[in-house]
């Protein structure tokens, strides 16, 4: 019994959410696995992948149904959905048929497991990669479990359904940013599935390696079916996790590591679907739907997607006429237009039930499937490259008329020493890509048409050309992933090709070194940012955010931006808080932070408002308590108002404080508070130095006059200060209620004199006079 109470004392201290979403996740595992092992691939890493992407179809259908179909997402209903598709997915398993192909998957897989270790240490250079990519992923998932989200689209639009689906408990539409209303969200479904256990995005880490390992197994994937050896295979799925524009993301809510890894995956499964390996009419089928799965979490995760499926329809017809029975293998397989039709709904049926509901709900509310760009017919706001790509092109390639040296100067940027970032636009792919992928894919392809290498080899070049280049933006590395697992793909077919040991030695070599180095700068600025105690943030280094990281007791109370906004925290549970707009934001561009990062506040975008009644009557008709007003922008105006309608509106001062003044609405009975002036002389350290004079203008509550307008006069009488007084400047109070002037040095005794409110010779509303002794004079 004492060893049974060891045992679980540290399980005791995990929290619920935690455990319970360990053990449905793996729940979720059990029933994907059993539903892969019953597709009937022949290798075991095929089998492998196809469970990665029938986990995250899984988890999307669940998620996707408990808060569209059920409209109650929370993590009982999620447990109960899942644990029923689990039975299903299981029971079809057991039956005959796909027992006898799981068995065989099963085989595969241990067999495939067991060559991986040998693999990985019989080459050096394989150790070597695998060692950096451990390291390097073992820091990112420390670093997405501890600190806060920190990514620009993340915070900006794509938590942004995933926090008011949870907030509402379903799954609906998003207002508070176009592109979170009409985006598919497919992979802010995984998102939802861990928040709705943890109560948090801690688990956000967790989805983006889900999509890394499935990227690392569809590039091995290929690799084998191209002709690679096992080990080169292995090489080149290590090398995709290796490459700066996909570890740099794992941290962050980007969607475009799981737009790669199902893009990759699909053609993975598309080209398993050979002749020689469907050998009945269920295989067939079973073939089918997988790849409609993987076809369906490519267009569920990004609208990108659709060109993957696009090609996956044109070659998937091309397989099935390529495997329909001949005459000999007619009983086996059957014929008619029944089994065309049957053959056809198992590819498109996972495809419509996974990314369906994404473009009808756009369509629906904004007339075109895909706004609001306008592409394919569809109306729209203009093109993409307009709506999407816009600014977002570097100075360097607008310059550049022509595709070709676009390409060229984006690539070979990576070969000069360069900080990297997540949403990297010029380079991403690391000084590996020029110098020894491209050229890799260069000769393969020339072999290919040649003959001289597998058939397969110059069909992947053409597919993933055509996925790539297709896009608005292939000198954009996030956008053109797959381009540089073709080239891994590529290195390690020509690997095996070789009968040089020398070079099939050297290149692994060389490739390591230039991924290790891209590596090294790429995790130099890990994108963290803390306070700097004079109210701005200091970037840290990759050794001060691992410190953070592993030593701080709260790092997510210091990380920007969630720092700034803690103190939203004490504001009640289900508050509602408004802000005028967020096109036009120019303290904060993000839209997550407004909301809480365990669901408990929603945001609502008010609109410009002309006057306090005009905001006071849209909050409370969007049921909003708090609003939240900029200091710079289109709300000055406004805010000024506000501040002086105490009857409606009352100011908070939390701490810490956001760049925003936020006043809570409601019916209020201001005390009565005269105005005050205080001012405050801070006297230079000698007496040639500038005087600096901070006038503090506050109400009898304590209250900052903000936006007040301050004067400040000099006369050098000894009467009044209105005798030969002059006025030297005047200047609006900040959000800390001072006026700061700064004075040269004069030999002559001052008085100065700062006043506010009213003009002319009007009394002022509040005033205040200091005495400036004069420099002493040379003796």
């Amino acid at each position: 019994m004492s060893t049974l109470l060891a045992l679980r004392a540290p399980f005791a201290q995990l929290p619920s959410g935690l455990i319970g979403l360990v053990l449905f996740t793996l729940l979720a595992c059990w029933g994907a696995w059993a539903l892969a092992s019953t597709r009937g691939f022949q290798r075991g890493a095929e089998t492998l992948l196809m469970w990665t992407v029938l986990l995250a179809g899984h988890i999307m259908t669940v998620t996707l149904f408990v808060g569209a179909a059920l409209q109650s997402l929370d993590a009982g209903t999620l447990t109960v959905v899942n644990a029923m598709l689990v039975v299903a997915e299981v029971g079809y398993a057991r039956l005959p048929a796909p027992r006898a192909r799981a068995r065989q998957a099963r085989e595969s897989v241990r067999r495939a497991l067991g060559y991986m270790p040998r693999n990985v240490l019989r080459h050096p250079a394989t150790l070597a990669l695998a060692a950096m990519v451990a390291v390097q992923y073992t820091v990112r998932a420390l670093m997405g479990a501890r600190l806060p989200l920190r990514d620009w689209d993340g915070l900006a639009y794509h938590l942004n359904g995933p926090d008011n689906w949870l907030f509402n408990h379903a799954i609906g539409h998003t207002p508070q940013n176009l592109f979170s209303d009409v985006y598919p969200l497919g992979q802010g479904l995984l998102t939802a599935w861990t928040g709705a256990f943890l109560g948090s995005y801690q688990g956000l880490w967790a989805v983006q390696f889900l999509f890394s390992t499935m990227l690392l197994l569809a590039t091995a994937c290929l690799a084998l079916r191209c002709g690679a050896r096992p080990a080169h295979a292995v090489f080149a799925g290590l090398g995709m996790l290796a490459v700066p524009i996909v570890f740099l993301q794992t941290d962050t809510a980007y969607v475009d590591v799981a737009n790669a890894a199902t893009c990759m995956a699909t053609l993975a499964v598309l080209f398993t679907i050979q002749p020689q390996e469907v050998a009945s009419y269920s295989a067939l089928r079973a073939r089918m739907f997988a790849l409609g799965v993987s076809a369906g979490c490519a267009a569920s995760v990004k609208t990108a997607g659709l060109l993957v499926v696009a090609v996956a329809a044109v070659a998937g017809i091309v397989q099935l006429v390529r495997c329909w029975p001949a005459p000999d293998r007619a009983p086996q397989l059957g014929g008619g237009l029944r089994q065309a039709i049957v053959v056809a709904c198992a590819g498109l049926a996972p495809i419509c039930a996974l990314s369906a509901f994404w473009y009808a709900r756009t369509w629906s509310t904004y007339g075109s499937p895909f706004w609001p760009v306008a592409m394919w017919g569809f109306p729209g706001m203009g093109p993409v490259e307009t709506i999407i790509i816009g600014a977002n092109e570097p100075l360097e390639l607008r310059e550049q008329p022509a595709l070709v040296m676009k390409l060229l100067i984006t690539w070979f940027s990576d070969v000069v020493p360069h900080t990297y970032r997540y949403d990297q636009a010029l380079g991403g792919f690391g000084a590996v890509w020029p110098l020894l992928l491209l050229p890799a894919v260069l000769v393969a392809a020339w072999l290919g048409v040649r003959r001289r290498l597998p058939t397969a080899v110059p069909l992947l070049v053409l597919a993933i050309s055509i996925i790539s280049f297709a896009n608005p933006a292939p000198w954009w590395s996030r956008f053109t992933i797959p381009l540089v697992g073709l080239g891994f793909i590529c290195l390690a077919v020509l690997l095996g090709m070789t009968s040089m040991r020398w070079l099939r030695l050297a290149l692994p070599a060389v490739a390591v070194g230039l991924i290790g180095m891209s590596m090294f700068q790429a995790s130099g600025q890990p994108n963290v940012a803390v306070a700097d105690g004079k109210g701005g943030w200091d970037n840290l280094s990759f050794r001060e955010t691992a410190s953070l990281t592993l030593k701080g007791k709260n790092p997510g109370e210091l990380v920007w931006p969630a720092a700034a906004y803690r103190g939203l925290d004490s504001l009640p549970q289900g508050s509602i808080v408004g802000v005028t707009g967020l096109g036009s934001n120019v303290e904060q561009p993000y839209t997550h932070v407004y909301a809480s990062d365990n669901f408990t506040r929603r945001l609502e975008v008010l609109g410009a408002q002309s006057s306090p009644a005009a905001l006071l009557q849209r909050a409370k008709a969007r049921s909003v308590r708090y609003v939240f007003l900029q200091a710079k922008g289109p709300d000055v105006a406004l805010s000024a108002q506000v501040a002086r309608d105490r009857r409606h509106f009352r100011r908070l001062h939390l701490e810490p404080s956001p760049s925003e003044t936020v006043y809570e609405i409601g019916l209020f009975n201001p005390p009565k508070c005269p105005g005050g002036a205080r001012l405050r002389l801070v006297p230079p350290e000698r007496a040639d130095r500038v005087v600096r004079i901070d006038g503090t203008v506050r109400d009898g509550c304590g209250a900052p006059y903000r936006d007040a307008l301050v004067e400040i006069w000099v006369s050098f009488a000894n009467g009044s200060v209105w005798e030969g007084g002059t006025l030297l400047a005047s200047r609006a109070v900040a959000a800390d209620a001072k006026a700061t002037f700064e004075l040269p040095p004069d030999t002559r005794e001052r008085r100065v004199f700062l006043r506010t409110g009213s003009g002319g010779y009007l009394p002022p509303a509040a005033s205040n006079t200091v005495l400036i002794p004069g420099r002493p004079g040379p003796q």
